[in-house]
C-alpha cells in the first residue's frame, strides 16, 4: 500500500526541506534533461544534487532505500 504514497510523500517532504522555487527548479531541470528517456532513480537523484549543489544522501537514502521495518 505504502508504494502509492510513499512517492507522494517523498516529494512533499524534499519540496518542504527545499523550498518551493529550488524543488520547482529541480523539477524543471530533470524533466529537461529526461523527457522522452528512460530515466532511473538516479538519474532524479543525480539531477537534483546537481541544481541544489548539495549532496542529498541524508534524504535519498532513508526515504528510498530503507523500510523501517525492524
Amino acid at each position: 500500500m505504502m508504494s502509492y504514497y510513499k512517492p507522494a510523500l517523498a516529494f512533499e517532504m524534499l519540496k518542504s526541506a527545499l523550498g518551493d522555487e529550488l524543488f520547482k527548479e529541480c523539477l524543471k531541470e530533470f524533466i529537461l534533461r529526461w523527457n522522452g528517456k528512460h530515466p532511473t532513480p538516479w538519474d532524479m537523484f543525480y539531477t537534483f544534487e546537481d541544481v541544489t549543489k548539495q549532496d542529498l544522501k541524508w534524504f535519498w537514502n532513508p526515504m528510498v532505500f530503507e523500510s523501517h521495518i525492524p
